[in-house]
């Protein structure tokens, strides 16, 4: 059900606007035309808010996502004010109004994902990333497979790392789903974003997904029907990794992981030099990573939003996200011994996921909302709904 009872019209339509943003954002990345869903709904929730409507109580009585959202927004403002020293002063607006953003974001996030709508909300998120992974196969599958590029006309994201990651978002959000639903019938909907990430090859998704699965997962005794289904898939994947050249390539991967792993210690390095020279304050905001790697390389990312954040905040933007992580860290842990755990689960991955990967958090409408605002959003509703229990 999308419609929820105790909202009035008004706030039904911001949730709504806000479910075909996600829906059509994980299949159109930064298009403005769907960035203008968001806008939307955004517009909406604030003259809700301002009505002070049943919504707006929900907020007030929300401590966990308040806290969560302040500290977005001390975060925010930290790196709209880093332009002034990165020498880009006029860029500071912009900044805020992106913060701004991510605010609320994050806040409709966390709000649908505390109501009945929670499950269409996940399930519009799925279809995305599913119609997505179509496409994709239909369209790019041998540049995929041999090349691990996507074309230029795909709408997703550009690099197949992150469309790993946004179908590891969606294989647990199905894991969510059919776990409170109790219909395992639901683990169905990951069978075509778990067919994509395979493609992909990306050994760090995969590899988080494995990880978080296995060791927050509570292991009892499965129904007949759950082992029935769960050899079906294992079936269907041992078939794709032996009869498709899947197997061959991510074993070969996994083989060229040394090699590889030099490269991104080679830019972790400059990066840290780099900082060496602005260690507190960083080089401010809009100051963008550009340098001719060892072998050749043009590199304009840090590979990792640790770092990313340091090179353009300092150890104090560096601090300021410990604290907006470690909060998100105290929810998942609530979260977990609520029985919450794929909730949390989701937000681990996020939390390795931007260890190799990305550049940094703030910007306009793209990939990095899906793959680190929204399980920030998802873990700050399961820290409220385990807190009210």
């Amino acid at each position: 059900m999308l419609l929820i009872n105790k909202y009035s019209r008004l706030e039904n339509a911001a949730l709504i606007l806000f479910t075909a943003f996600l829906f059509f954002s994980t299949l159109f990345c930064n298009v403005t035309k769907v960035n203008n869903l968001f806008h939307a709904s955004c517009a909406l929730l604030l003259v809700s808010l301002l009505m002070r409507g049943q919504l707006y109580r929900d907020l007030r009585q929300d401590r966990i996502t308040l806290q969560g959202l302040s500290l977005i927004a001390l975060f925010a403002v930290y790196f709209a004010v880093s332009n002034i020293w990165g020498g880009d002063a006029r860029q500071t607006s912009s900044t805020l109004t992106h913060g701004l953003y991510l605010i609320i974001f994050t806040l409709l996030g966390s709000l649908a994902l505390q109501n009945s709508s929670r499950h269409v909300v996940m399930i519009a998120m799925i279809a995305g990333v599913t119609a997505l992974s179509v496409f994709t196969i239909a369209t790019d599958a041998g540049k995929v497979l041999y090349f691990r590029k996507v074309s230029d006309f795909n709408p997703g994201p550009d690099n197949v790392i992150d469309l790993a990651g946004y179908c590891a978002i969606a294989i647990m959000l199905s894991m969510i789903i059919a776990r409170e639903r109790r219909r395992v019938g639901y683990l169905l909907l990951a069978v075509i974003p778990a067919a994509m990430l395979v493609m992909t090859q990306s050994r760090g998704p995969l590899l988080a997904l494995v990880l978080v699965t296995l060791t927050t997962l509570r292991w009892r005794r499965p129904a007949p029907r759950a082992l029935w289904l769960g050899a079906l898939l294992a079936l269907l994947a041992a078939l794709m990794l032996i009869f498709t050249p899947v197997g061959e390539l991510l074993l070969l991967r996994f083989e060229s992981l040394s090699n590889e792993s030099g490269l991104r210690i080679s830019i972790w390095h400059h990066v840290l030099t780099e900082v060496s020279l602005h260690p507190w304050f960083g080089l401010g905001f809009n100051h963008e990573l550009n340098f001719i790697n060892y072998d050749g390389t043009h590199i304009s990312t840090a590979h990792s939003v640790y770092l990313g954040t340091l090179y353009k905040g300092g150890a104090i933007g560096l601090a300021l996200l410990a604290l907006l992580l470690g909060f998100g860290l105290r929810c998942a842990l609530r979260a977990y011994r609520s029985e919450y755990r794929l909730d949390a689960a989701l937000y681990l991955f996020m939390l390795l996921f931007i260890a190799s990967q990305g550049m940094f958090m703030i910007s306009n409408p793209r990939e990095t909302w899906i793959l680190i605002w929204l399980p920030l959003a998802v873990v700050f509703s399961a820290g409220s709904r385990a807190s009210s229990a």
